[in-house]
């Protein structure tokens, strides 16, 4: 089970005090936050707990480069009920770099793997993910055009039937017209796909030679239906004022 004490955040915050000006390339950060939540369980049967926060983490971008490596741990505690706490661990690379003359478009290409950790109560939902994307964005004057793809692996070692791989594109197109008028257009393509898992089904065949049992197994392979959806999306939007504005979505 995951705990930390008061003596142990005190020695977090002092680690992030240390001074890190002689290495300009390198960030880190400390944020703690607490909440309450009355329903953490999403039960008609309520439960409230208070939640605390402890989030650390460390960036290094490569001198000259648009590179940056990190490191994200997050731990979720809950005060009343231990056996809901939640430890992850991300570790992942972000390119980001403008392109063309005018400097006006950009890429950005990454990745991370994620390891998600829950106690022995909760050990079931325990998972490693990993998650690749590119995504590029063009800015012509009044419109502007985004496109992307990512590639997303997530394992369950205690439930493997719930493995899986998802595929997601999309596609945003909008344009401002002088008259505070802005069309809006997005289209989102996913395809999931699950692990499949085979099970060994003792069949009994009776007694054969010299009195031993002649167990025979059957293989059953058993997979959650795959899964694909198509988002289209439309709107419209007009200005009214500096501050106020209509939009219709479809």
């Amino acid at each position: 089970m995951y705990q930390i004490t008061g003596k142990y955040v005190l020695v977090v915050l002092a680690i992030m005090t240390l001074p890190v000006s002689a290495f300009a390339q390198f960030e880190a950060r400390f944020d703690y936050s607490s909440s309450y939540d009355d329903n953490i369980y999403l039960s008609p049967d309520k439960t409230g707990d208070f939640i605390q926060d402890l989030d650390l983490t460390l960036k290094y971008t490569l001198k000259d480069s648009a590179t940056t490596f990190y490191y994200n741990a997050d731990f979720l505690g809950y005060m009343d009920n231990p056996e809901r706490n939640i430890l992850f661990n991300k570790a992942g690379i972000r390119y980001l770099r403008d392109v063309g003359k005018d400097k006006a478009h950009y890429i950005y290409l990454g990745g991370y793997f994620q390891d998600r950790r829950n106690t022995d109560t909760y050990y079931y939902y325990d998972y490693q993910q990993t998650y690749l994307y590119g995504n590029l964005r063009f800015n012509l004057n009044s419109t502007f055009l985004k496109m992307g793809y990512n590639f997303r692996s997530r394992r369950y070692p205690n439930i493997m039937e719930l493995t899986n791989f998802q595929n997601y594109a999309y596609l945003q197109l909008s344009r401002t017209f002088r008259t505070r008028t802005t069309l809006f257009m997005e289209a989102d393509l996913g395809f999931k796909s699950f692990y499949k898992t085979t099970t060994y089904t003792p069949v009994s065949g009776g007694d054969g030679m010299g009195g031993h049992s002649n167990v025979q197994y059957v293989s059953v392979e058993e997979q959650i239906p795959n899964m694909s959806h198509l988002v289209v999306l439309f709107r419209v939007a007009q200005g009214l004022h500096d501050r106020v504005g209509i939009n219709l979505q479809y």
